[in-house]
């Protein structure tokens, strides 16, 4: 299976795996938009990638925003960069047990502003509203805003369980049944 995007339109599957490009972006954009427009069933994005730009990652966020069908994504292997932030941007996430969700200086844009393909009037407005967001966080979520401003420094690996702790996921996908396994395990 090569990385990038894949999908399967009538099951209304798209895949993010593996090392994602600009064009990968381009064509989950286009995908979102197009099963978004047929029956208004759940649309379930599959996710362990890595790679991929602010200014792209930002792109989908608003597509998935704007959706009239439902977003489940579900978390698997490593969430890196932009796998990360389409996760936490779904309105259902799911993580499997597994699963690793790896926080890094999102707030913090490089010092070359052609990595990122912006302006430097552009870099420091966006940089201005990510913290706008982060202080907003604050808000609603103390503990969760303070582990992102420690990611700015040092960058950190968090599990499904501590990703549901957070806020950042909503359910652990099996994890009932592993519970439960376990609980028969300690009666007996």
């Amino acid at each position: 299976m090569s990385p990038g995007v894949l999908s399967d339109f009538h099951e209304r599957i798209i895949s993010v795996l593996g090392q994602v490009e600009e064009r990968d972006f381009d064509l989950l954009n286009d995908q979102l938009l197009r099963l978004d427009t047929h029956n208004g069933k759940p649309i379930t994005i599959y996710l362990s990638a890595k790679g991929g730009n602010l200014v792209d990652v930002l792109k989908v966020v608003d597509v998935v925003a704007t959706l009239r069908s439902t977003t489940v994504g579900i978390g698997m292997g490593l969430l890196e960069g932009a796998s990360a932030a389409i996760l936490i941007a779904m309105q259902k996430r799911i993580m499997m047990p597994s699963a690793l969700l790896f926080l890094s200086g999102l707030w913090n844009l490089p010092s070359h502003q052609e990595n990122v393909g912006l302006h430097p009037v552009s870099t420091t407005s966006l940089q201005t509203h990510l913290h706008q967001r982060l202080n907003e966080l604050e808000t609603h979520s103390p503990q969760l805003a303070q582990l992102v401003r420690e990611a700015e420094k040092q960058p950190r690996f968090i599990t499904a369980s501590e990703a549901l702790q957070l806020g950042l996921c909503d359910q652990i996908h099996g994890l009932e049944d592993i519970q439960n396994k376990t609980r028969r395990h300690h009666v007996r």
